[in-house]
């Protein structure tokens, strides 16, 4: 019976095969046509966007000298007694989720009673529920803001431009940016959605160097040159130093409203901005430079660390996120998670770094970075690249404590992370989301090509291997 089906069998395979073969082709294709469409352009466009970029430049020169009083004054002054918060720009259900499990640490196991506020974009985000922040979090209650309900600044280009057919460009970062230049507080701790706390950030409003210049960023792993930089004409100076990680900073609005207006400039002007940058995150340093206060940009001088979640294979751990130190005595002030640490609806693991690479140094990352699969089993471990002649570079990886601070805010964050997903599976009826739905319709179309691939290979070689049998028997 199955035989006389066989014929069927392998004629079904083969189309699906085809079938297969066709969407994976199909789809190289056109990105090889739009990278081709990109490179036929690149030349013409890069001349054409900087000349606009510099001609807005010059045009937001003369707004901002003749209209700079009006700034200051929109933006607080100096004289009024300052207001301070946190802002966490976020949207979307995952990123829902990640502000909710790093407010519930702030609130419930650190103690911080800063006024807090998650900034979102209206329609394009469609949060509809805040009821589930309120509840779980102590007073003072977290408020929510819809930027697009906001009155956008004239002298600005458009933040969404719309399209021909109703229908809106999105861009993260610019959002970013925007909830801070219209963030309810003078002086601000923004915070990714990702990104942690590890102790009260209100001290860090008494730092002197936020006291005397009005900003306290952090460093990226990154200390290569950005591009950016030398189309805006930075001295060398400036890009020799470490990238910023703008997953959390400081920002006094009402010292530096001027750079506020620079920041706001260069991420609307993304077509240029971003391609010589990634996203936002240099843009602050950028802003500086063009409002004349290169010298009161604050970069904290302590390296970060890298936290690494533990793989049972081969003993090795994959970096998971960035640790940022306080500026004095490099305690843990901040845990960006990255990659696969960050909390997702869909997923019901934890997100615990086991081990720590500490502060490794510009050099190191440069050269070491992209080969780097630690091992957990030593400290400090010497750890050379394969396949290259530099010797070993010492780092120094050590083990969480399980009983430590860091590891309760890691464990209360899971909580947090399992309270949240099993309050909105039952408010929203435990149904699949279309992403998801997409997601495993994809996996499963992936698997039957992998199966009909490999069903047609066996054929191929029983024939072959029958064809040779067959020769050595004549």
């Amino acid at each position: 019976m199955v035989g006389n089906k066989a014929p069927l069998i392998f004629v079904v395979t083969l189309l699906v095969t085809l079938w297969c073969g066709y969407r994976e082709f199909s789809a190289i294709a056109l990105r090889g046509a739009e990278t081709y469409r990109a490179l036929m352009e690149w030349n013409g466009l890069s001349s054409g966007v900087y000349r606009a970029f510099v001609g807005d430049q010059k045009v937001m020169e003369q707004q901002l000298a003749s209209s700079f009083p009006d700034h200051a004054g929109r933006h607080g002054g100096d004289k009024k007694k300052k207001t301070r918060g946190i802002l966490i720009p976020a949207g979307g259900k995952n990123q829902m989720l990640n502000a909710f499990v790093n407010l519930y640490v702030l609130r419930h196991r650190i103690g911080c009673r800063l006024p807090v506020t998650i900034a979102y974009w209206g329609d394009l985000e469609k949060v509809k529920n805040h009821t589930l922040f309120d509840r779980h979090m102590d007073s003072p209650s977290v408020s929510f803001l819809d930027l697009s309900t906001l009155a956008y600044p004239r002298h600005h280009r458009w933040l969404v431009p719309p399209n021909p057919d109703g229908s809106s460009f999105w861009n993260g970062f610019k959002i970013k940016v925007f909830a801070l230049y219209a963030s309810p507080y003078d002086q601000v701790v923004l915070m990714d959605s990702d990104a942690m706390a590890a102790q009260d950030p209100e001290g860090l409003f008494r730092h002197p160097d936020f006291v005397k210049k009005g900003n306290m960023f952090w460093p990226d792993r990154w200390c290569t040159r950005v591009k950016l930089f030398s189309m805006l004409g930075m001295g060398q100076q400036q890009q020799q130093q470490y990238q910023t990680d703008s997953g959390q900073f400081l920002f006094d609005k009402t010292r530096h409203p001027d750079v506020l207006e620079w920041l706001l400039f260069l991420n609307t002007h993304d077509e240029f901005t971003y391609r010589y940058a990634h996203g936002d995150k240099d843009t602050y340093r950028a802003a500086f430079y063009m409002a004349g206060k290169e010298d009161q940009y604050v970069l904290v001088h302590q390296p970060l660390s890298v936290g690494l979640s533990y793989r049972g294979f081969f003993r090795s751990s994959m970096p998971q996120g960035f640790i940022q130190h306080h500026p004095d005595d490099g305690s843990i002030a901040f845990i960006h998670r990255t990659s696969q640490a960050k909390y997702s609806l869909g997923d019901e693991h934890g997100r615990t770094f086991t081990h720590m690479l500490l502060q490794p140094s510009c050099e190191w990352n440069r050269r070491y970075w992209h080969f780097f699969r630690p091992m957990v089993h030593s400290v400090p471990v010497l750890e050379k690249p394969k396949g290259k002649k530099q010797p070993a570079k010492e780092v120094v990886i050590v083990k969480i404590d399980p009983s430590s601070d860091i590891a309760a805010y890691q464990y209360t964050a899971d909580e947090a992370a399992h309270l949240y997903r099993s309050e909105y599976s039952s408010r929203d009826g435990g149904r699949i989301s279309r992403n998801e739905t997409t997601w495993l319709v994809h996996i499963t179309l992936e698997v039957v090509c992998v199966l009909c691939v490999l069903y047609l290979l066996s054929i191929g070689l029983r024939m072959v291997l029958r064809r040779f049998y067959c020769q050595d028997i004549s």
